[in-house]
């Protein structure tokens, strides 16, 4: 082989491995780290809800959540049909640690499991609202929502973390 050959392979080969590299670089997702706050302002402006009441973390205990610790969270927003007629609910928690996050999935599954033991008697039409419910958790953060458009909350939630 003549060294022309070699050359124009070995130009060929760096760049294929430049735009590997490139190609990587751009699929590399950046973590994203919203307000709580935010995202919870872009669940209700993209969802209709009945009139919802907000929830502090000291009400938390109250909904299922007494096991979580406060000094773990960093930020959250809770809010649920005032009325408790209805089982729209949303729970978004910023946690000082993603295995924090996990646990906090949970009890968020749990609680889920709860509305649905109470609605079957009282109220079985919402049953796929409810089974249907968007739990979650990325990196730091977890989530769930019961709402009447729960494929709508997920895309909030994929977008958003």
């Amino acid at each position: 082989m003549n060294m022309k050959k070699v050359f124009r392979l070995l130009a060929l080969a760096l760049a294929l491995t430049a735009a590997l590299a490139l190609a990587a670089c751009a699929q590399k997702e950046t973590a994203k780290n919203p307000k709580v706050s935010d995202v919870m302002a872009k669940v209700r402006d993209g969802i209709s809800f009945p009139e919802m009441a907000e929830k502090t973390i000291e009400d938390l205990a109250f909904y299922g959540y007494d096991q979580l610790d406060p000094a773990k969270v960093e930020e959250a927003a809770f809010i649920i049909a005032s009325s408790g007629l209805t089982p729209e609910e949303v729970f978004i928690v910023k946690l000082t640690d993603a295995a924090g996050a996990e646990e906090v999935q949970k009890l968020m599954e749990a609680r889920r499991d709860q509305i649905a033991a109470t609605s079957q008697d009282y109220t079985p039409e919402l049953m796929d609202q409810i089974e249907g419910a968007v739990i979650g958790a990325k990196g730091v953060y977890a989530y769930f929502a019961i709402t009447n458009d729960n494929d709508q909350a997920e895309q909030i939630f994929d977008e958003q973390f």
